[in-house]
């Protein structure tokens, strides 16, 4: 917003000005005046001073006096500090309940459930927490994973997972057996009592299935 005096104030200071400069011009010639003319003058002194002196107070009460105009235009308004609008949380658990009051949903796999090569907020259960939470679902998601992991050392690991008491399992292995040329008799099995120990426990499965090169073998 941009401040200015009126042209009235204007006006005022420049008479202000000549009469302080006739002050001044007064005090310079009585200055150089000769004793002779400074006796005839009775009141030189007060006379020129004191209309010096009126000059100058009347000049510094007029400019404190001033009154700032606002040149905006017509219909504008004061610029306005830039304000931002928060934005809308993500979904929240619902009231009165934590973290471990949710139903839980264990990740259970090898390297890539664990997110190898990857931070662990690439991981997909890590992605997976994010979507539920975006789309209104309240879960809390358990990642399980083991690098290296095969069906046998899953099955081996059954007992840990339910320590969660998880409502839900993502079952994500195998993959490490065919690297390793496991026979898919063995493979088959191991799944098969992973999935029913689960079950046992009124935990809902979800196997993951997944492809291998074929140069593996096709039974793979």
């Amino acid at each position: 917003m941009i401040k200015s005096f009126t042209i009235g104030n204007a006006y005022v200071g420049i008479l202000l000005y000549a009469m302080a400069t006739r002050s001044i011009s007064r005090i310079f010639n009585a200055i150089h005046a000769s004793p002779q003319q400074v006796s005839n003058s009775r009141a030189w002194h007060w006379g020129t001073f004191g209309w010096f002196a009126a000059s100058c107070l009347f000049s510094l009460l007029c400019l404190v006096g001033c009154e700032a105009q606002d040149t905006s235009l017509p219909g504008e308004t004061p610029q306005q500090e830039n304000r931002v609008e928060p934005s809308e949380p993500v979904a929240s658990f619902p009231s009165g309940t934590s973290s471990l009051d949710l139903p839980r949903i264990v990740a259970f796999g090898d390297s890539l459930t664990a997110g190898l090569g990857v931070s662990p907020d690439r991981s997909y259960p890590a992605q997976l927490q994010r979507r539920l939470d975006e789309a209104g679902y309240h879960y809390k998601v358990i990642n399980a994973g083991v690098s290296g992991d095969t069906t046998a050392g899953g099955l081996r690991r059954v007992n840990w997972v339910l320590k969660s008491r998880p409502s839900i399992v993502i079952l994500e292995l195998g993959v490490n057996d065919a690297l390793r040329g496991q026979p898919l008799s063995a493979v088959y099995a191991n799944l098969d009592e992973i999935i029913e120990r689960l079950k046992e426990a009124g935990t809902v499965v979800v196997l993951a299935g997944m492809k291998i090169p074929p140069n593996y073998g096709l039974g793979y």
